[in-house]
């Protein structure tokens, strides 16, 4: 046998070796992601439906209204496709536990049987399916040719353990489903626009189920379109580019209204109420100057009738394709901005936002504009100003202080891979050159919606919190996953087996981090004495960071249950009590709203003893809005029986009442 011979036969024989060692990579990754994905699963189950928030009250009304005269609900309260999707399963689920429990019976876990449990068991069931379904169209995306399993696990384990969108999904509201079918609808366009797929109906599809559900995703809708009628022109030829923009709002247009009309019995009833459905949005409109809309409309007419000039008189300025050289700029330059700002989240973390609309702060409305300074017009009970003179400076620190926001709320591992999407997606690009032809395109768009939404509501001044920036957040997550899928599909077996092992044993850590409520969570970028310094801030806008809903009640409510064996106890709360109620516990609303002095305080106090009280909640969700609850934690902070504290950072304080009133009556 030659040496020829011979090294052919070992090549032959080594070949089934390394399938066989490929495959058993490939399967322990799929176990250990498989296997993080089922805990992060049961995370959404966790506590579902014990803390309070004053919303969830609400979409019950709503639900309840629903089913008992579909003629009754408000078109412009939201929440119509949770009507369809979660009420009656709700009801109907509520009727099955009612056999076998009382309200605030143990049911399993930490779970306990209360009012909000069988619908917000539906709402995680739904929202988990269409997390599924967001998943999936990511990994088409990033894998036009083929399906990989590990690939969507991969995905779908990212995903659903982005903290904020965990903590809306168990909150019983419209929050989560409206901002799935958003970016299900961002999706579907990117994958239309970008790779042929689909088309416009399925795209307006989605965008009327987001906006049946909340209407503030009205500017989802319209950005696809303006995106859609701006790129038009660069990719159809001049003559035919009107007529394609024509086609493509006929058949959006005329599918979301279908859609909208079909989904909402109340309209079958009386078709005349459709147009109220409409009635809120310019709403949100209120600070928006009327030049914005002529520049947006400037842009149009840029595309429709400056390009097709541009073209005949300099054809080479106008390429039919944009140079790789290009692309390749143009990735660099986000990869630089990106990083430029994560650098600026990580050094400058103060809060420049100001909210003159809280009571008792030192901030007068009128003064500041007799002083020319901007404050924006209010939106939900809040004006929005940094103390600045020019109005586009203020629409720069807005922009700039929600970026730094969704940099303190993403787990660690997703920042990463946001930060090394564009150079992870160059450096695979730069080893095949089909991923720069096939993927530059999509992956830039879905970049550009998250960015472009950023700068409309910051030009809109919008009183953000975290819980606002989800949908952002989560375009932001996809775009690090979309890129990561990329270098995954080309690194070595061993090497891609082993980073998406490692990357489910940190999902898995994230899972149970901030938990039960996840709407707390903060990565360890976030400066924690300034989180806990902001309780007492009454004139920032202390929710550029954090939801502000009621998540402390409950831990408190478990402290209580726990340590104190003596009932009855009566606790005052501040914000909402707690929907499962432990037995030999009541609560009361210590209402301190109208109290703005010393002597309203000491009244208020004597109030509550001839109540009983035992225990006064104070909360950072109103200790920075109501003066007297302001004043009381600032004396009494660390005399508090127990303080609520996740990762660092501080969320409520028990006192002992009869602590305050001693402190209070010298």
């Amino acid at each position: 046998m030659s040496i020829k011979d011979f090294a052919s036969l070992s090549s032959t024989i080594s070949a089934p070796a390394k399938h066989r060692w490929r495959g058993a990579f490939r399967t322990s990754a799929t176990f250990g992601l498989a296997a993080a994905t089922l805990v992060s699963i049961v995370t959404y189950f966790s506590a579902l439906s014990q803390y309070p928030t004053a919303d969830q009250d609400m979409t019950m009304k709503r639900l309840g209204a629903f089913i008992a005269d579909v003629r009754s609900i408000q078109l412009t309260d939201g929440s119509l496709i949770s009507q369809l999707l979660i009420a009656y399963p709700g009801k109907w689920l509520d009727r099955a536990l009612a056999y076998s429990y009382q309200l605030n019976d143990l049911i399993a876990w930490d779970i306990h049987y209360t009012p909000m449990l069988p619908f917000a068991l539906i709402q995680v069931v739904v929202a988990l399916a269409f997390i599924a379904y967001l998943a999936a169209l990511v990994v088409r995306l990033a894998s036009p040719c083929g399906w990989r399993l590990n690939s969507f696990l991969f995905a779908v384990l990212v995903i659903m353990n982005f903290p904020m969108l965990k903590g809306i999904a168990k909150v019983l509201k419209y929050d989560i489903l409206s901002t799935l079918f958003a970016a299900i609808a961002i999706l579907h366009y990117v994958g239309y626009r970008a790779l042929g797929r689909n088309g416009p109906a399925v795209v307006a599809v989605f965008g009327a189920l987001a906006y049946l559900e909340k209407d503030t995703t009205l500017a989802i809708t319209l950005l696809i379109c303006w995106i859609e009628l701006l790129l038009i022109p660069f990719q159809v030829p001049t003559e035919g580019a009107a007529a394609s923009a024509g086609r493509f709002l006929r058949i959006f247009v005329l599918t979301f209204l279908i859609v909208f009309a079909l989904l909402v019995p109340k309209i079958w009833l009386n078709p005349r109420v459709m147009l109220s459905a409409f009635s809120s949005a310019p709403l949100y409109f209120v600070n928006i100057e009327p030049s914005l809309a002529v520049f947006v409309a400037g842009l149009l007419a840029l595309a429709y009738i400056g390009l097709p000039a541009a073209r005949q008189r300099w054809p080479a300025l106008v390429p039919a394709k944009v140079p790789a050289f290009a692309v390749t700029m143009c990735f660099a330059a986000v990869a630089l901005l990106v990083f430029a700002l994560g650098a600026s989240a990580i050094l400058f973390q103060s809060n420049v936002l100001f909210d003159p609309t809280i009571a008792g702060n030192d901030i007068d409305i009128q003064k500041l504009r007799a002083q020319s300074i901007y404050v924006a017009r209010p939106i939900a009970y809040s004006a929005i100003t940094t103390m600045d003179h020019s109005a586009m400076l203020q629409h720069v620190k807005v922009f700039w202080s929600m970026v730094r926001a969704i940099f303190y709320t993403l787990p660690e591992t997703t920042l990463l891979m946001i930060i090394g999407a564009a150079p992870l997606f160059l450096f695979v690009a730069r080893k095949d050159a089909s991923v720069l032809k096939t993927h530059a395109a999509p992956l830039f768009l879905v970049l550009l919606f998250p960015v472009a939404l950023l700068v409309a509501f910051s030009l809109a001044d919008l009183p953000f919190e975290p819980k606002y920036l989800v949908l952002v957040s989560l375009l932001l997550t996809i775009f690090g996953v979309y890129s990561t899928l990329l270098w995954l599909d080309h690194a070595a077996v061993p090497v891609a087996s082993a980073v998406q092992l490692a990357i489910a044993g940190l999902m898995v850590l994230v899972a149970v981090s901030a938990a039960p409520s996840y709407l707390r969570y903060k990565n360890v970028l976030r400066d924690r004495s300034l989180e806990n310094a902001a309780a007492l801030d009454m004139n920032h806008y202390i929710w550029w960071t954090w939801p502000g809903w009621g998540e402390t009640a409950y831990p408190i409510s478990q402290y209580i249950e726990t340590s104190f064996t003596k009932r009855p106890i009566t606790i005052a709360f501040d914000y909402w009590a707690p929907f499962y109620r432990a037995p030999g516990l009541t609560w009361l609303p210590s209402d301190f709203t109208k109290c703005q002095s010393i002597d309203d305080l000491k009244v208020r106090l004597r109030e509550l003893q001839s109540h009983s009280v035992d225990f006064l909640i104070i909360s950072k969700n109103m200790s920075n809005r109501q003066l007297c609850l302001n004043t009381i934690l600032a004396r009494m902070r660390d005399n508090a029986v127990f303080v609520d504290t996740q990762q660092g950072i501080e969320y409520g304080w028990l006192f002992r009442l009869m602590d305050i009133v001693g402190a209070f009556a010298r």
